[in-house]
């Protein structure tokens, strides 16, 4: 019985679910969006409310740290291509981050709680709804860690990570799943493209070759 109320069980449930939101028809995507929610929102175990929320907002700092510790360890050890790595996580993750905010101050999606009086929010937040800036940035540096270091002893633990995250934007009230399955797909689709475009402007791809 103790699984049920496991976090890791329920961001594996709420995985399947998302995928079956995905492809229900367009004009009951709202509908989809609230009652899936509601689901995770309600029966949530209260318990792992404050647990929850400490995971949640470890992503901002996380997500500074990996570059910028890259960054001052190269620049201070004299070791150029840490120094690049730690550039190239911070374009890859700064990039996602642009992209999701730029459609959050497009689009302007209320929040799950400003149209719904049964979803209460459990933490503070003042930007718009879509798309889940911390799922970006948990999955951002997810991709970042693994293209820097593609082990399954890296890639596990790491996606792993980002998916409690987005679970948990959606146990504190603060995003509907579309919100956070975007916010993933821009998170990994961004420092994907950010790490191949580097890898193809290093091999001279897109550059005249000398004759």
């Amino acid at each position: 019985m103790l699984i049920l109320f496991n976090p890791a069980y329920r961001m594996h449930r709420t995985i399947i679910l998302l995928i079956c939101l995905q492809v229900s028809l367009a004009g009951n995507s709202q509908t989809n969006d609230i009652t899936l929610l509601r689901d995770i929102y309600h029966n949530r175990n209260i318990q792992f409310d404050k647990p929850i929320n400490i995971l949640s907002e470890s992503v901002k700092p996380i997500s500074m740290v990996l570059p910028a510790s890259l960054i001052i360890y190269g620049y201070f050890d004299k070791d150029i291509d840490t120094w690049d790595q730690g550039v190239r996580s911070a374009l890859s993750i700064g990039s996602a981050m642009a992209v999701t905010y730029t459609l959050k101050y497009t689009i302007n999606r209320q929040r799950p709680y400003e149209r719904y009086l049964d979803i209460i929010p459990l933490t503070d937040e003042s930007t718009s709804s879509f798309p889940s800036g911390h799922t970006t940035a948990a999955f951002a540096t997810a991709t970042t860690l693994t293209m820097l270091k593609p082990r399954w002893y890296v890639i596990i633990p790491a996606y792993g990570y980002a998916g409690m995250v987005a679970y948990s934007r959606m146990h504190l009230g603060m995003h509907y799943p579309s919100d956070v399955l975007m916010g993933a797909l821009i998170g990994s689709g961004c420092s994907f493209a950010s790490f191949k475009l580097n890898k193809l402007l290093k091999s001279g791809f897109l550059y005249p070759r000398k004759k």
